[in-house]
């Protein structure tokens, strides 16, 4: 879905050899994958890597997590769209919750490549003005952690789907 935008796809991953039914999976995405030996540790880990392999190729980056499936090629090319130079725009649910995506630009790369752990950018982005980019229902925030959420969630899908025709 993010290669359908057009713009460059980096997936960060656990290294090949822990996890390679992830790396087989996206062999034929449309992205660069990132061996990252610290994911187990968490986003922030994970975005360290990311941000540390992007450097400063790019004006900014869309930060994407795999775990939204709710979110789509419209919401992306939306928050895309609206993006104006060193500005952070993140998506929003209605009710102004915070979701994702969000994107960091170039002049916090740096303090992005440098998290840790289990902790995302939450620490970077507190101190910043941040624009609010509202999706529509709960695409920027609706996220899956289970097999049981993702089965409930493909259920409501095909039941919505049945329903517009």
């Amino acid at each position: 879905m993010a290669a359908k935008t057009g713009r460059d796809v980096f997936v960060v991953l656990p290294p090949e050899d822990a996890a390679p039914e992830r790396w087989s999976a996206l062999n034929s995405a449309h992205a660069t994958l990132i061996p990252c030996p610290g994911a187990v540790r968490g986003m922030g880990a994970s975005l360290s890597c990311a941000f540390g392999h992007v450097k400063n190729h790019y004006d900014a980056a869309l930060v994407l997590l795999a775990d939204m499936p709710a979110l789509t090629r419209d919401d992306l090319n939306l928050m895309l769209g609206g993006y104006r130079h060193g500005e952070i725009h993140r998506a929003a649910g209605t009710g102004h919750t915070m979701g994702h995506p969000v994107i960091i630009p170039k002049r916090l790369f740096p303090l992005m490549a440098n998290l840790s752990g289990d902790q995302g950018a939450r620490r970077v982005l507190t101190a910043e003005k941040t624009h609010f980019v509202t999706l529509p229902g709960d695409n920027a925030t609706k996220d899956i952690d289970t097999a049981e959420q993702w089965i409930s969630f493909q259920e409501a899908s095909k039941n919505t789907n049945n329903s517009d025709t």
